[in-house]
């Protein structure tokens, strides 16, 4: 563990050279002591991924987070429905930044999954992970999968009144994607209800860009003509 921290603060700091060299002093010991600390691979392989997609390494990041899943299939290593749910979305970022948008796509949907089947997953947890998904497919446009958008932010939605001390540029940012997505599927009276619900949030909590309060009051005077 101290070598894969000492690893990852070098991988921070973009020290690539230094942070392998840890991070396989991690994996010898491992080796090493297999019986014992087998499970203990995951630990380092997903700190390595999350270094070099910090670094900008996707294709290794890609292979260590498949990596990690293998282990969560061949029953090595446990780990909790959110850290699942966590490992999936760094993976889905990362088929993003590859461009694989059907693995990405695909992934996405295990996460509704896990959260489905899950019992453990608290009502903020749900959010969290439905938050993460949105600005992941939000941030393709075009090859946008409006269900899966749409389902995402079901998913917010039902679980944004659990959230204390919400902030409000998240609420903001969940209401500007309803409404895109209505706009997107010809949904005048949702894009309206939910342009108007941002714009008011943003007016009274200052969330937005001047030209982006004054492209949403516009907008919404000319839905009311």
């Amino acid at each position: 563990t101290a070598l894969v921290g000492v690893g990852q603060t070098y991988g921070t700091l973009g020290d690539l050279d230094k942070a392998e060299e840890y991070y396989q002093r991690a994996i010898s010991v491992i080796d090493s002591n297999l019986e014992e600390m087998e499970d203990k691979y995951f630990e380092v392989f997903f700190s390595m991924a999350q270094v070099y997609s910090l670094n900008g390494c996707f294709d290794k990041s890609a292979e260590l987070l498949e990596r990690c899943l293998k282990i969560l299939d061949d029953e090595v290593a446990t780990i909790n429905d959110m850290s699942v749910a966590t490992l999936k979305l760094h993976l889905a970022g990362v088929y993003f930044a590859l461009g694989k948008y059907n693995l990405l796509f695909d992934l996405l949907e295990q996460v509704l999954d896990t959260v489905k089947e899950s019992v453990n997953l608290s009502a903020p947890q749900k959010y969290n992970i439905a938050y993460s998904g949105v600005q992941i497919l939000f941030s393709c446009p075009d090859v946008m999968n409006v269900e899966l958008m749409d389902r995402y932010l079901i998913l917010a939605e039902n679980h944004i009144s659990h959230i204390e001390n919400m902030s409000n540029n998240t609420e903001y940012y969940i209401y500007m994607c309803r409404s895109a997505l209505c706009k997107m599927e010809s949904d005048i009276e949702g894009y309206t209800s939910n342009l108007h619900k941002a714009y008011s949030l943003a007016k009274k909590c200052k969330v937005a860009l001047p030209e982006h309060l004054e492209y949403m009051k516009t907008e919404l005077e000319l839905l009311r003509n």
